[in-house]
């Protein structure tokens, strides 16, 4: 099973963001916050919180979901995309509270 894309929709300081994983090699994630001039605050770290959030329900910190949702905003929406020997699975979670899981399209659990 391998990571394929992961789109993030109002997580944290993050608006919209589609990120593509390569089948092989290593990614570097780097990110500036022009607001305060350093690297702080980017969105580095809540790149890796949405996939925690849309592949397992939980946060990598101790904090309510809400807290998760970007500011001014009301909902969020992570969608995780897995390649397996199975087929491709996605996995799509959203504030207030959705969940639904396809396998090639088939819907697997809402």
């Amino acid at each position: 099973m391998r990571i394929s894309s992961l789109t993030i929709e109002n997580i944290l300081s993050i608006e919209h963001a589609h990120i593509d994983f390569p089948e092989a090699g290593l990614i570097l994630v780097e990110g500036w916050n022009y607001d305060t001039s350093s690297a702080n605050g980017a969105g580095k770290t809540a790149i890796f919180e949405a996939l925690a959030w849309g592949l397992f329900n939980q946060f990598p910190r101790a904090a309510a979901v809400s807290d998760f949702v970007r500011i001014g905003s009301k909902t969020s929406k992570v969608t995780v995309t897995l390649n397996t020997q199975h087929g491709k699975i996605e996995v799509e979670r959203s504030r207030p509270k959705g969940f639904k899981a396809t396998i090639d399209g088939a819907v697997l659990m809402e």
